[in-house]
């Protein structure tokens, strides 16, 4: 049934509304039946079986799921395919939360602290307040505790090509090899796309002294531990943007492929710019990335931090970095510059 919607391989999509034809909706159908039979079945089997009664609610629940996206489309609701190799998993997700958590969180007179380093923008809550559904809420901006102009370099080089062109991770990967000889391994590179990740990952793979660590081959926490342990290369994708600290030496670089922009293709992103393009745009949230991304690199001792993305230097974004990370000593050079082989050596930059 569900072999419709694979188009062409691995591919993410928006669902458009009439988009199942009536082979698929009475393939569905039976599909439906036999549902509503498992439902039955569980319920009729003798108390204190648990775990049948849960496949029964679990049987109801996909159920629903699938009425959801083939009945009545709330216009609020995006609903969209992502098709991988191993099946293809259909999604509805609301394209505004704030409705939903004023209903079933702020208006319930529950209390909620919302903490982080990165709620505001432009050093106020407007934008998290609107997302989120918590206008009037009390807020608090609080400085960062770190001495950013001390603690951090910003490497910014502008000899890579466009991200977009066809050299880029060629080149990006021989100014990483660079990077990493200086920084005797002790990185973590950030990637906005699992093909960058996967592309660099062979790009460097036996040109390195140390462990190359990659998302997906271990769980998160058993990558986090080994790296903390010994010199290595982390490559990650969105969830190591946010959600991590790794105190100490072990992390001393942060290398950062491009500014983390969702595509516009990306059904979330496309829907939302269909129905809020009156509002406004969704440009604090490229902010966010670049300030968790950040923030990983300068809490406990000397780092640097490497965005490979040019756009940064000619201004060619309209977006804002968090205040949290502000001023780190930055260099903007056409080669590896001298000043990185002093920060992690025994002088410092101004010295």
């Amino acid at each position: 049934m569900f072999s419709h919607f694979n188009r062409k391989g691995p591919e993410r999509y928006r669902l458009a509304s009439g988009q199942f034809p009536s082979k698929l909706l009475s393939e569905i159908e039976l599909f439906f039946l036999s549902l509503d039979s498992l439902k039955r079945e569980t319920e009729a089997v003798q108390p204190g079986r648990e775990g049948f009664l849960q496949l029964g609610e679990r049987a109801s629940a996909i159920k629903e799921d699938l009425l959801l996206l083939l009945g009545r489309r709330p216009r609020d609701y995006v609903f969209w395919c992502d098709v991988r190799e191993n099946g293809v998993v259909l999604s509805a997700n609301p394209l505004k939360v704030s409705d939903l958590l004023q209903e079933r969180l702020f208006s319930t007179g529950f209390p909620a602290v919302l903490t982080s380093a990165t709620l505001s923008t432009c050093g106020g809550f407007d934008y998290i307040e609107d997302r989120l559904g918590m206008k009037g809420a009390e807020t608090l901006l609080l400085g960062s505790p770190f001495d950013f102009t001390r603690q951090t370099l910003l490497y910014i080089p502008n000899h890579l090509p466009d991200p977009h062109q066809s050299g880029f991770l060629v080149a990006a990967a021989d100014e990483i090899l660079q990077i990493l000889s200086k920084t005797g391994g002790r990185a973590l590179l950030l990637f906005t796309s699992w093909r960058n990740l996967e592309e660099t990952h062979r790009l460097l793979e036996g040109r390195l002294p140390f462990p190359l660590l990659k998302q997906g081959e271990q769980p998160k926490g058993a990558l986090l531990e080994r790296f903390g342990r010994e010199p290595s290369i982390l490559f990650g994708t969105a969830s190591f943007w946010q959600g991590i600290d790794i105190p100490g030496d072990a992390l001393s670089c942060v290398i950062v492929d491009k500014l983390p922009f969702s595509p516009p293709t990306d059904p979330m992103v496309e829907a939302r710019l269909d129905l809020l393009k009156e509002e406004g745009n969704l440009g604090p949230q490229a902010g966010f990335g670049e300030a968790h991304s950040s923030s990983r690199g300068s809490r406990h001792s000397r780092r640097s931090g490497h965005p490979l993305d040019e756009k940064v230097i000619r201004k060619e974004v309209s977006w804002r970095p968090s205040p949290m990370s502000p001023d780190p000593q930055t260099l903007r050079h056409r080669c590896l510059p001298h000043g990185i082989v002093y920060w992690f050596g025994t002088k410092s930059l101004s010295s």
